[in-house]
Formats: structure tokens, C-alpha cells, sequence
């Protein structure tokens, strides 16, 4: 899909009358509250920042308004939620759908559109360009082994916002434990980190997954 690089929720009509923009929104219809921005996204780019209300995208040879209208869930991007009281069920990354990336994804990439919003109650206008959204946890590069009843995913740009990783710490993140095997004895759990392997630092799901490999072949069982 294409991406903005940013979450989103619809604003309460109180809200927007606090910011004295109701009728900038159409009376509540129009308009969606930017609640985060991703570093390096376009929306960092073009100094996007929460608080904002995305209205609409053109493209920069069209007159056809793409409005971004207001949705009936009020946490669009918030699903992380405990289902029936279980945490088993939590989920730390769903999936970074929402209104924006729904229209932005029915757009040409590589074009030019020009996104209108309302920042401090001005209307604001900036073009970015359309580009591909990077892997998130749903769909990172994933390794799985039987052995260890383990498998890692590289570690993507909204797991390293929501544990405050740096840029320079790498890894990979455990997906999933399968029970009764070897990582689920040596009590590894669904989202730590792996650092290193044997003191061997791990860089991404094709570094872990050569170590583990190279380890195997060398005969070594622990």
C-alpha cells in the first residue's frame, strides 16, 4: 500500500470547536486527526505534526479532491486491545490501516499529490510524493525454526517507535513460541528482542537465521 507515515482518529465535534475549525471540516464530516507521525515517512518530510487535521490529496495536475472523510471509530489505528479479558490475544502491532492509507493506496506511486490540512487552524497545503509503505510486523521478513519451536521477524519501523529502539540497535523480534518446543522451555516469549547469538550479533531475520544454521552444521544442540 501507499503511505503517509502517519496514525490517525476522528476528532469529536467538541474538538474541533475547541480549535475553532468545525467549519473548516464540514460541520464534522471531513477531516482526520493526526495523532503520530513516523520518523522519515513523508509526513515527517513535509512537517506533518499531531494535532493536524488531514482534509484532503489532489493530484498536481487535477482538480479531483480525495477527501478523507471522518470515520465511526474514534481509534482507528488503535486496535492493541485485550480480547475478552485474555492476554493471549493482545496484539502490540496490528496492522497501520486506516482512512488515509485507504485512499492513498487507490492512488498512482511515484505521483505527486498535494495534501491539504489544517495546522493551528490554518489551511495548509504541501505535495509529497506517493511512495510504497515499508514492511510492518504483519507482513516483516519472517524466519521459522521447527527446531527451536522459534520464530523472528526483522524488527520494523512501528516496533522500533513503540519500544523506543534507536536506529542503530538491531535485532530481530520473536513473532511467536511454540509450546512444548525448546524456546518455549527456555522461557523466550512474542516480542523480545534477540540481541545476539553465542555473542554473535544479530542484524536481521537473514543474519539470525545463517548463525542458527552455521551452529546446526558445527553439530552444537544448545
Amino acid at each position: 500500500p501507499t503511505w503517509l507515515g502517519v496514525n490517525v482518529q476522528s476528532p469529536s465535534v467538541a474538538l474541533l470547536e475547541h480549535f475553532r475549525i468545525l467549519d473548516k471540516t464540514k460541520n464534522g464530516l471531513v477531516g482526520l486527526l493526526v495523532t503520530q507521525v513516523y520518523a522519515n515517512s513523508p509526513a515527517h518530510k513535509i512537517g506533518l505534526k499531531p494535532l493536524d487535521v488531514l482534509l484532503s490529496v489532489t493530484y498536481e495536475d487535477s482538480s479531483r479532491e480525495f477527501e478523507f472523510l471522518k470515520t465511526t471509530d474514534y481509534g482507528s489505528n488503535n486496535y492493541s486491545s485485550y480480547e475478552n479479558g485474555n492476554a493471549n490475544n493482545f496484539i502490540l502491532f496490528p496492522p497501520r490501516k486506516n482512512e488515509v492509507s485507504n485512499i492513498l493506496s487507490k492512488l498512482e506511486t511515484g505521483k505527486t499529490v498535494i495534501l491539504k490540512y489544517l495546522h493551528d487552524g490554518k489551511l495548509l497545503t504541501a505535495p509529497f510524493v506517493l511512495e510504497k509503505a515499508p514492511k510492518d510486523f504483519s507482513n516483516a521478513d519472517k524466519y521459522v525454526d521447527d527446531d527451536l519451536g522459534l520464530h523472528v521477524k526483522d524488527i520494523t519501523y512501528e516496533v522500533r517507535d513503540s519500544l523506543r529502539l534507536k536506529e542503530n540497535e538491531k535485532g530481530v523480534i520473536i513473532s511467536e513460541v511454540e509450546q512444548g518446543k525448546a524456546s518455549d522451555i527456555a522461557q523466550l516469549h512474542v516480542y523480545y528482542i534477540v540481541l545476539k547469538v553465542d555473542n554473535m550479533p544479530i542484524i536481521s531475520v537473514e543474519s539470525f537465521k545463517n548463525i542458527i544454521t552455521s551452529k546446526k552444521l558445527e553439530g552444537v544442540t544448545e
